[in-house]
C-alpha cells in the first residue's frame, strides 16, 4: 500500500522542498514543475514525484559556475554638457 499522497497543495510541497512559496508558484507557472489546477484556478496541486525532478534540477544548478558580472557601460562625458 502506498501511503504518499499522489499530489500535494503548493503549501504542502514548499514545506518539503528548500524553495520558498513564490518560487514554486514562478516554477509552476514558468512550467518548470508540473501542476493541475483545481477549483476554477484556485488551488495548485503538484505530483509528489515533482520533489524528486526538482532535487535533480537544483543539484545541476548548484554545480554550475555563477555568470560573470559585466560592470554597466559609463559615459565619458555628463549628459548636460551636451
Amino acid at each position: 500500500m502506498n501511503t504518499k499522497p499522489n499530489h500535494l497543495t503548493l503549501k504542502e510541497f514548499a514545506a518539503r522542498s528548500p524553495l520558498s512559496e513564490s518560487t514554486i508558484r514562478r516554477y509552476v507557472r514558468t512550467r518548470k514543475i508540473p501542476s493541475v489546477q483545481a477549483a476554477k484556478g484556485h488551488l495548485i496541486l503538484i505530483p509528489s514525484d515533482a520533489l524528486n525532478t526538482l532535487g535533480q534540477e537544483n543539484s545541476k544548478t548548484l554545480n554550475q559556475e555563477p555568470p560573470t558580472e559585466v560592470a554597466p557601460k559609463r559615459r565619458s562625458t555628463p549628459r548636460w554638457s551636451s
